[in-house]
């Protein structure tokens, strides 16, 4: 079981965007909501995954992206 099946919709929605390479301000942008609630998901999403760092939270998620196994 991989880390984004303890994520709401919302949070996968972000962790999937910044795993791509976007930052969190065109997330926000893109997705109509504030900065601060983006910031908000991530920092849930860490939590939730144990991830000590947006990157690694990222990187984990693409390698998971990646895995045919998902």
């Amino acid at each position: 079981m991989g880390i984004m099946t303890t994520l709401t919709n919302r949070e996968r929605e972000i962790v999937t965007l910044l795993a791509s390479g976007v930052r969190q301000s065109t997330i926000a942008r893109q997705l109509c909501i504030s900065v601060r609630t983006v910031e908000h998901h991530v920092r849930s999403a860490k939590q939730k995954t144990g991830m000590a760092s947006t990157f690694a939270l990222a990187v984990k998620a693409a390698i998971e992206a990646q895995s045919p196994d998902k």
